[in-house]
């Protein structure tokens, strides 16, 4: 059988960054794709050298804020596209539950802070 099924109760390696929790669901570099699943009150403005990043809004509320004053109120049902280089980060989430695909994968080396 070639299907697999993620699923964030089954991963065991969660990263809680206090405001945000993140699990990442798969990370298929021979295919260039990772997906994680995240609950955000609050991240960091940062941003990305080469990574694409796709946000599936799930459940919860919050504000996605995109370079300096861009402002988006995101809620369940949205789908958002972040491209490379664009800074940003999340704020007032209830949480914010999102999925969040990346193309490439997400990787440190390329996960930049601002603040």
């Amino acid at each position: 059988m070639n299907l697999k099924i993620y699923r964030k109760e089954k991963v065991s390696n969660a990263v809680d960054l206090g405001t945000e929790k993140i699990w990442e669901l798969f990370n298929l570099k021979n295919v260039n794709v990772g997906l994680a699943y995240a609950e955000v009150r609050e991240s960091k403005k940062h941003f990305h050298k080469t990574t694409h990043e796709i946000y599936i809004v799930v459940g919860g509320t919050g504000k996605l804020i995109v370079g300096d004053d861009e402002e988006i109120q995101l809620k369940e049902g949205m789908v958002l596209h972040i491209t490379p280089g664009k800074p940003h980060k999340i704020r007032d989430g209830t949480p914010l539950k999102i999925y969040v695909v990346s193309v490439p994968p997400w990787s440190e080396e390329d996960h930049h802070l601002i603040d």
